[in-house]
């Protein structure tokens, strides 16, 4: 008897000191514990704490954006890139196109330029040569240099003297070879002489009529 009752006060004594035990063990793990219900911190079942939170707010900031930095940056740098080097592709074309049109119209002016030079000094070497090449037509070069000191074809004022037109037939037709060309160059209605015209007129003075040139203005 004596050990059945030991046997029953220890199960007594077993069932009211276990429950003691395993309650701070358990605390925190029922409904009204830290981790669970209304006043426990909410990091389970869809509840984070802010902790958490807060460091995967950064690692979306600085993981992330680092990754679309490192693949969308460098995409857009290359775009701004060969944009600039077009446009100074572009700009170097229109400065080199700009260059040409210019040099183009100076060799063109240059060209027009040259030959207006040319003509007028090919122009000027004719007339120049005029009143020469009057000597030669009618063949008194050799008197040339006579013609020169003529009054009637060479003077310092404004017209040369009379000459009549009975003389300029008789000149015509004389054997000398300075009354030919003299009358060689009445013939003419004017000529040049180191590029001053002189134009020739009919005067009549005393009833005659004569041939006298005028120094063109």
């Amino acid at each position: 008897m004596k050990i059945t009752a030991l046997v029953v006060l220890a199960s007594i004594l077993g069932a009211t000191t276990l429950p003691a035990f395993a309650d701070p063990q358990g605390r925190g793990r029922g409904p009204g514990g830290p981790g669970h219900g209304p006043g426990g911190p909410k990091h389970e079942r869809g509840h984070p704490d802010n902790g958490n939170d807060k460091n995967r707010g950064r690692g979306h900031a600085h993981g992330v954006g680092k990754k679309d930095d490192r693949w969308g940056g460098p995409g857009r740098r290359d775009d701004d890139r060969r944009r600039e080097e077009d446009r100074r592709r572009e700009e170097a074309r229109r400065r080199e196109f700009d260059r040409r049109r210019n040099d183009d119209r100076r060799n063109l002016g240059d060209r027009r330029n040259n030959g207006a030079l040319a003509q007028e000094s090919a122009r000027r070497q004719q007339t120049k040569n005029e009143w020469r090449n009057i000597a030669i037509a009618s063949g008194a070069l050799g008197v040339y240099g006579l013609l020169k000191k003529d009054n009637t074809l060479t003077f310092a004022g404004a017209a040369g003297a009379l000459y009549s037109l009975n003389r300029y037939e008789q000149d015509r037709r004389s054997q000398s070879a300075t009354d030919r060309a003299r009358a060689a160059y009445f013939s003419r209605d004017y000529f040049v002489r180191d590029g001053a015209r002189y134009n020739r007129r009919t005067v009549v003075k005393n009833g005659q009529k004569n041939y006298q040139f005028f120094r063109a203005r």
